[in-house]
């Protein structure tokens, strides 16, 4: 469990998160998305909009505290390559969001747990 801030203004992420690719713009999809699990088990994605601008990354207006998110990229040359982390959000200002980096949706929705202990 890696804990990770990210620079956030007038709900948007403003600095890049390790996750995401770009180094081809053109080959690597970057993404990020608020996951819950349906009743069959299956993850249900909530794509956070993309910025027009540089500067605004993506519009973190529907995150709140206890949501999981999933960022990472795809690889459109290949694809069955991709690359993901979940995130369980532990705290949000106006300014930064705080989160905890996990490899799996069931260790992010743990991490909170671990963290209060």
């Amino acid at each position: 469990m890696t804990k990770v801030v990210v620079k956030c203004d007038n709900n948007w992420i403003l600095e890049r998160m390790d996750c995401w690719e770009y180094r081809n713009t053109n080959r690597y999809k970057n993404y990020i998305a608020i996951v819950t699990k349906n009743d069959s088990g299956e993850l249900d994605c909530n794509w956070l909009k993309k910025g027009n601008i540089t500067d605004e990354l993506y519009n973190i207006t529907n995150v709140k505290v206890g949501d999981i998110l999933m960022a990472g990229y795809k690889d459109c040359y290949k694809s069955s390559k991709s690359y993901k982390r979940f995130f369980k959000v532990i705290d949000r200002t106006e300014n930064e969001l705080v989160l905890l980096e996990e490899t799996t949706y069931r260790k992010a929705l743990n991490a909170e747990n671990k963290e209060e202990e």
